[in-house]
Parts: C-alpha cells; structure tokens; sequence
C-alpha cells in the first residue's frame, strides 16, 4: 500500500481527499422559480492530467504525497472556504479561493466554488467564466464532465436571461446525470416560466417528484394548471 502511494500525483490524492470532504460539507443548491441566492455545492474535484510535469513537484516519484504537509492545509482552507459560504462571509471565502485555485489550478472544485463566489458579488461574466473552467478540468479527467458545474453555470446563464443557452447546460447535465433530482425540477421552471414549452415543464416536473420519491402538493398544482392552460390552447375541454 505504501509504494501505491507513493506513486500517486500529488493532485490524485488531494482529489480522493476533497471528493470525501466535499460529500460530507456540502449540498446541490435547489432553484425556486422565485430567484434566490443559491448555497454552495458538492462539485467533485478532478485533476489537471495535462499539467506539465516539469513544473510539479508532486511528480518527484521519491515523494509520498500522502505524507506531504500542504495536503492538511489544503483541505482545512477548503473546508474553511464551505463554512465561510454557509456563514455568506463571501469576500473572505472570495480570497481563500483565489488562492487554491492560483496553488492548484487542475483542482476543478477550486474554480467551481469560485463561480459561487462571484454570483453572489454579482460578477455573473467571472462565475460563468469559473464554471467552465471547472467543466474544462472535469472533462480531462478519466470520468469525464460533471453534472453540477454545468447545473451552477444554468442557473447563472438563465438569471442573465439566456434561456436557450441555460437549456443547454442542464440537459448537458441531466446527459450526465439522469436522475438529478434539482437539475429537472429547475428545467421545468425554465419551459414553464421562460421558455413557453409547457409540455416539456410537466415531463421535467413529474421527473422531479418520481426522484423525490414522496408527493409535493405544491408541484402537482403547478402541474394541473400547465395540463389546463394545454388543453386551452389545443382547444380541448
């Protein structure tokens, strides 16, 4: 076991680390069709394979990473970034950030926990900008792109009014992730109130309650009053 580790990048371990830390810190955010601030969520992180070598040092194969003190240190200033969002002491989570993803910048959840940094400072062009970044890791990772970050960069592009292009982004996430309970009921929210496509806000809507295994009396009105408005437009009793 210890000569697996220490053939381990440096970045693959502090990947394992945040994946377990980001699991037990943090949730989805869940969109009401009433805009509201958005908590932070469990963006799983994924290395940079690209990085150049030449300029990492956890590439030295003499070094075990899991031994290396800036692991703890990292983890505790990334755990401190989750409760400095939760406590909405933004600009303190705003600088610790900055500097993980300026240390670490193949860590995708570094830039992701950043694009909810900047939305909540109103710095909606730097949030999408974060978020595709992350999206840009993810994807050179070995299990490809990741649902939240294309989840956190619909929310943004649907609050700026791009409604195709916020499309888009949550069906990319539901190709990845099916069953993503939030990302289907905020889909129906964008073909019920913005998109005008109300046949495609039940499907997302019924998927959302099938997930959520339990009735929501609130979302079957909604439901019952799309199904009416339909049977108005098609002309049907």
């Amino acid at each position: 076991m210890l000569v697996f580790f220490k053939k381990m990048p440096l970045l693959f371990f502090l990947f394992v680390i945040l994946v377990m830390s980001a699991c037990v810190t943090t949730k989805r955010p869940l969109e009401q069709p009433v805009a509201l601030e958005k908590k932070t969520q469990s963006e799983s992180p994924k290395p940079n394979v690209s990085k150049d070598p030449s300029k990492d040092p956890s590439k030295d194969p003499s070094k075990d990473p899991s031994k290396d003190p800036r692991l703890d240190l990292v983890i505790q200033q990334f755990q401190r970034g989750i409760r400095l969002l939760a406590q909405d002491k933004v600009q303190k989570a705003k600088t610790l950030f900055e500097t993980l993803r300026n240390d670490y910048p193949g860590v995708s959840v570094f830039h992701s926990n950043l694009g909810v940094v900047y939305k909540r400072l109103g710095r909606f062009e730097d949030a999408m900008h974060a978020y595709r970044q992350a999206i840009s890791i993810a994807a050179q990772s070995p299990s490809g792109d990741y649902a939240e970050a294309y989840y956190n960069l619909a929310i943004v592009l649907r609050e700026q009014g791009l409604f195709k292009e916020a499309e888009t982004a949550y069906l990319r996430a539901l190709s990845i992730d099916p069953d993503f309970q939030d990302a289907h009921f905020n889909l129906a929210v964008l073909y019920d109130l913005y998109l005008n496509e109300p046949e495609r806000g039940i499907h997302h809507y019924q998927r959302h309650i099938a997930l959520k295994k339990g009735a929501d009396e609130e979302i079957s009105i909604w439901i019952a009053a799309l199904e009416k408005r339909l049977k108005i437009e098609k002309g049907q009793p």
